[in-house]
């Protein structure tokens, strides 16, 4: 929603509660104030787990806390072009969860290397927050896009 005049793009989701192996079924719509030239208009599945951390030493204790990204996926939409404002522009899509999203021994390296970073925090208090995000990447500018928040369960 950040276009600044440029217009916003809005996410339409038929729900906003999963479980691991569901679609995501959803749609992007464009509603521009003036043609936008862009790169392309991306919609991403974003997982990103912020760990809080308490640590006590002789001098108090002391909190902390860092954000990793769990997982993430994105394709684009549409590509480079030149966006018209003439009417707005909805691109349906669908995004697939992966039945072994939490099954640690069916991630690839890197996101394994993510959870043993995160794992580090495991003193503390730790949740996983899912997004999809619609961006349309225009050069030089602020991109115009918007972040629904879902649950994955």
């Amino acid at each position: 929603m950040f276009g600044f005049g440029k217009g916003k793009v809005i996410i339409t989701l038929e729900k906003y509660q999963y479980t691991a192996g569901e679609t995501i079924k959803g749609t992007a719509t464009l509603k521009l104030k003036k043609p936008v030239e862009a790169k392309e208009l991306t919609i991403r599945l974003l997982g990103e787990k912020k760990t809080k951390k308490v640590s006590v030493s002789s001098k108090g204790a002391k909190s902390s806390s860092k954000t990793v990204a769990f997982y993430d996926f994105s394709y684009p939409l549409d590509g480079e072009k030149t966006y018209v404002n003439e009417k707005e522009l909805s691109y349906p899509f669908e995004i697939k969860i992966p039945k072994n999203l939490f099954d640690k021994k069916e991630m690839n390296p890197t996101m394994e290397r993510v959870m043993n970073v995160m794992s580090m925090f495991a003193g503390g208090k730790s949740q996983i927050k899912w997004h999809i995000i619609a961006n349309l990447d225009v050069p030089w500018k602020i991109d115009v896009s918007e972040k629904v928040q879902i649950t994955i369960n």
